[in-house]
């Protein structure tokens, strides 16, 4: 008796449909949020830059001694590289190369003039960094190159009698930090 009650409790229990109390109209689906992508420093850049440089020099006589002098003048020039984001860390590579018109001159023992010229300079750099955004706090080191010259002038002639021409190569470290302005 007890099996034939539970089959017909278990009948009439699989034979209605669940009934909810909650179920009202169906609902419209909600649209999914839109996020916008995270900034990446990933990726090459291409650039390009101008300014004015400006310093003091000595030029050493083997006779003479030092002539220490004032030099300054314009630049312009360009830089490529590459950087590689992972996570907040940012990895790369720099190359620029700028021509130079920084110059100076000094009367060493008159007539006799000396004038130094800076006509190239350029690096190639790797650079470490950590990204906040779109501002990136970074540490670079590589090779410095600056091409330039040296000539004397007897005071007779406006022209150098003497020009020695000079490639000049040594290492070069930053710290900075970059900001971007593209909207993505």
């Amino acid at each position: 008796m007890k099996k034939l009650l539970l089959a017909s409790t278990a009948i009439v229990a699989f034979a209605a449909g669940a009934q909810a109390a909650d179920l009202g109209a169906p609902r419209m689906p909600i649209a999914a949020a839109v996020v916008a992508p995270a900034f990446s420093w990933s990726g090459f850049y291409l650039g390009a830059h101008v300014g004015y440089g400006f310093g003091r020099t000595t030029p050493v006589d083997i006779v003479n001694g030092p002539f220490p002098m004032n030099t300054s003048g314009g630049l312009i020039g360009g830089q490529i590289g590459f950087n590689y984001q992972i996570n907040q860390i940012v990895l790369g590579a720099e190359a620029d190369l700028a021509y130079a018109g920084i110059s100076g001159s000094r009367v060493s023992i008159a007539p006799q003039v000396l004038f130094v010229r800076t006509n190239m300079l350029g690096s190639v750099r790797a650079r470490a960094g950590f990204a906040v955004d779109r501002a990136l706090f970074y540490v670079t080191g590589g090779l410095g190159i600056q091409g330039g010259s040296f000539a004397t002038s007897t005071g007779t002639s406006i022209w150098p009698v003497t020009l020695v021409a000079v490639r000049i190569m040594s290492t070069t470290r930053s710290v900075g930090i970059s900001s971007s302005c593209s909207s993505g």
